[in-house]
């Protein structure tokens, strides 16, 4: 049986963590890639320039402004919170310790998320898959926190371990 302490504390406790590595990762992803950093900032500029506009000719921008905050927030989760979420339930649930497979599945449902909540339905071009790369080096990143501080007690004190050989 799995200890309280680690379903309470400890699972939780690295995917909070988890989600502020990948966060922070994704920032320092803009400084390397210029098409993330064009994405981004990009959109923030857009966003600002939209609501300030509205401003100045006298509209109330706030139905805007949140209607950008909640598809800012699902992009967000679909790339930060998600990913780790999902492969941490699937890990404990299948007893999976393996950090390997955290790092990678973590990574590719960062990847597919994003492309899925926009309906990506063909080819991504060469600066939208380097903005998919990103988005799945951010989920590897998470994976790894993730089975650092709480992944790899994954399959419990007592069961086998599905971790690869033995070291």
């Amino acid at each position: 049986m799995r200890s309280a302490a680690r379903i309470l504390l400890i699972i939780p406790l690295g995917l909070i963590i988890a989600f502020g590595a990948g966060g922070f990762f994704l920032m320092l992803a803009t400084v390397a890639s210029p098409a993330l950093a064009s994405m981004v900032f990009g959109a923030f500029n857009a966003f600002a320039d939209i609501v300030f506009g509205l401003a100045f000719e006298g509209e109330d921008p706030t139905a805007l402004a949140a209607a950008a905050g909640w598809q800012g927030f699902k992009l967000a989760a679909s790339i930060l919170i998600l990913p780790v979420l999902i492969t941490a339930i699937t890990s404990e649930l299948f007893r999976m310790s393996s950090g390997l497979v955290q790092m990678v599945l973590t990574g590719l449902f960062a990847a597919a998320l994003p492309a899925a909540i926009i309906g990506l339905k063909r080819l991504p071009t060469g600066t939208e898959t380097q903005v998919l790369a990103a988005f799945f080096l951010t989920g590897v990143v998470t994976g790894a926190v993730y089975w650092l501080i709480a992944g790899r007690g994954a399959a419990g004190p007592d069961q086998t371990r599905i971790s690869g050989p033995p070291a």
